[in-house]
Parts: structure tokens; C-alpha cells; sequence
């Protein structure tokens, strides 16, 4: 299905309420639903082209409206939910106020994301990924203290993630975009991110081993971010040293919760030796290192890592031979070295 429509400005949006719904229906409804129905038509009207009438059965007569259209969940008579992928997004959802879930993935969107969206300040899952989404990130969506899952990803965002990321964030996908300078450095300390995916894009710098460009995600131990599984840098522009803060723990009995590390297709030169009060009991299942620039023998402390059942190093620049305690990875089920 495909539907183009027209983004309105949002200080647009009071002229087209006035005359969204008739007289006649507003009597049916109270203010608040009737706010919504007007947000919710006045989005129809900004849609120009819709062949298969996919939204042809929002009526504003209808006594359940609008939670018995197409693509809208309601909880207690307000909009919860509104689900309509293959669909175009306006400004006027900003008038949504009970929004939790917003799911408009697979368009054909090539204008910016709305400021707009950060009015619905009850959001916890945006899905606008697989667009053709363009400019920068709007700063105000992160200051949606509800937020739990922000997926942007394939789209064309560029500039920087300037502003803070909220405690309450547990997916963050902004891969396959072409953001560009340095890792983002406001993670919230305690972080309940349980997946970062940064991947295919232009961040560059280095991840150092102490006030790291993730602070507060990633200090000195990776205990600070403990629901942490998913850590996907792979085809950036980050250079210097893999440090063990993303394999090991430095005191306590609590490890790592990093399953998934994935920094292949980037400028790392080195993977550090853990300190000697580090002891690297890690989760960690996928260690993705390959076409770095890698130099020098094989580390072979990573062979202490035996929960790893794929490790890539391949495209590096490694010398002599692999330890024989490479064996102690009785999980391994992919190695690759060239």
C-alpha cells in the first residue's frame, strides 16, 4: 500500500480543526475525544493519495469514534495506539495527548521528522524506521520522559545526537542513518538501555578507557548499564583501542549482562589487556571485531571468554600463530580469522 501526504505546519493546525468536524457530530463526543477526532481527520485530510481507501472508514459519525477506525487502539475511549504503517505522519498527532504508541514504519516519508511529536508526552514506543526521513533529529524528542523504544533507523538523519538520553530508554536503534561526529557522551547513569544500535553511519572517535565517550553507559565497568545485551557500532568511523570495559567487571560478583558486541568495519588498532583486578566474566555470545586495523598477535585472554559462540577478527592485521587455549571456547561455533 502506498498513500503520500502532505506535512502541515503545526501552527496551521487550529485553522483546519475549526472546520474538520460538523457541528452535529461534536454533540456525540465529549472535548477530549472530540480533540482527538478532529487530530485524527484533519491527518486523513493531509493524505492525498490513498488508492486502496485505507482510511475510507474513518468516520466522524460513527458513536465508537474514532476508536473504531482502521489502525487505532483505544484504552477507556482515548487513543492509545495508532498503528498505520504504510501511511503518512502530519503535525496534527501532537494533539494526541494520551498517545502511548506510535507505529508508522515502511513509508515513503522524505521531509523531516515533526518537533511536533515531543507534545505527546505519554509516548513509549515511536516506530518510524524504513523511511526516507531527512535533516536532523529533533533534540525534543528526547526529552520524552516515557520514551522506551525509539527506532529511526534506515533513514537519511544526519548532524549529531546532541541531547540527553532519557533513563527511561531500553531500545535505541538510529542505525543505517548518516549521523556523524562523536558517539553520543549524555547517557544517564543507570541506564535501563538494553539495545544500542549505532551501526552504518558516520560517528567518529575513540571509546577511551576511563570518561568514556558513553559515560555513564560505559564506565569503568560495564556494571552501570547492567541490562545492557546489544551493543551494535559496526561501520562507523571509530578509532583507537577496544577496551575491556565492554568484555569485564572490575570488583563485585555481578557480571555483565553484553551479549551482542558488534564494532567490525571501523579504525580500532588495538584490543586492551585487561588490568589485573578485572576478571572477565562476561555473557558476552557475539564479539564482531573484523576489517579494523588490528596489529600484533592474537590476545589471547580472549579465550577466557567461553561463553563467545561466534568471534570474527577476520580483516585485521594479526601475526603468529592462534593459542592453543583457544580451545578452552567449548562454545565457539564460528571463528573466523581471515
Amino acid at each position: 500500500m502506498e498513500i503520500t501526504a502532505t506535512i502541515f505546519l503545526l501552527f496551521l493546525t487550529f485553522f483546519v480543526f475549526n472546520d474538520v468536524v460538523p457541528s452535529s457530530y461534536a454533540q456525540q463526543h465529549n472535548a477530549v475525544t472530540l480533540a482527538e477526532i478532529r487530530a485524527l481527520t484533519s491527518f486523513k485530510r493531509s493524505v492525498f493519495r490513498d488508492p486502496l481507501g485505507a482510511l475510507d472508514g474513518w468516520d466522524a459519525s460513527t458513536p465508537s469514534a474514532p476508536c473504531d477506525w482502521r489502525g487505532i487502539v483505544c484504552y477507556n475511549n482515548l487513543v492509545r495506539e495508532l498503528r498505520l504503517p504504510h501511511l503518512q505522519l502530519g503535525d496534527q498527532l501532537s494533539n494526541l495527548r494520551e498517545l502511548r504508541k506510535l507505529s508508522l514504519h515502511s513509508n515513503n516519508f522524505n521531509v523531516s521528522i515533526p518537533d511536533a511529536l515531543s507534545q505527546c508526552a505519554l509516548l513509549r514506543a515511536v516506530y518510524l524506521h524504513n523511511n526516507s526521513f531527512s535533516d536532523n533529529l529533533p533534540p525534543s524528542i528526547f526529552n520524552l520522559t516515557n520514551l522506551q523504544v525509539l527506532n529511526i533507523a534506515h533513514n537519511y538523519l544526519s548532524g549529531k545526537i546532541a541531547a540527553g538520553i532519557q533513563y527511561s530508554l531500553r531500545y535505541l536503534d538510529l542505525s543505517s542513518n548518516d549521523f556523524s561526529m562523536q558517539l553520543p557522551s549524555n547517557f544517564p547513569a543507570q541506564s535501563q538501555l538494553q539495545l544500542i544500535n549505532f551501526s552504518y553511519n558516520r560517528f567518529s572517535g575513540e571509546i577511551p578507557a576511563k570518561d568514556n565517550l558513553l559515560k555513564g553507559l560505559l564506565p569503568g565497568s560495564i556494571g552501570a548499564a547492567s541490562n545492557l545485551q546489544v551493543l551494535a557500532l559496526s561501520r562507523n568511523r571509530l578509532s583507537g583501542a577496544v577496551t575491556e570495559i565492554l568484555f569485564c567487571k572490575s570488583s563485585g560478583n555481578v557480571t555483565t549482562s553484553l551479549r551482542i558486541l558488534q564494532l567490525g568495519f571501523n579504525e580500532f588498532t588495538e584490543v586492551v589487556k585487561p588490568q589485573s583486578n578485572r576478571s572477565c566474566v562476561a555473557a558476552l555470545e557475539v564479539l564482531d571485531l573484523h576489517v579494523n586495523q588490528i596489529h600484533g598477535v592474537f590476545p589471547s585472554w580472549l579465550t577466557s571468554l567461553t561463553t563467545l559462540r561466534i568471534l570474527d577478527i577476520s580483516g585485521n592485521f594479526f601475526t603468529g600463530l592462534l593459542p592453543v587455549d583457544i580451545g578452552n571456547l567449548f562454545n565457539l561455533e564460528d571463528l573466523r580469522v581471515r
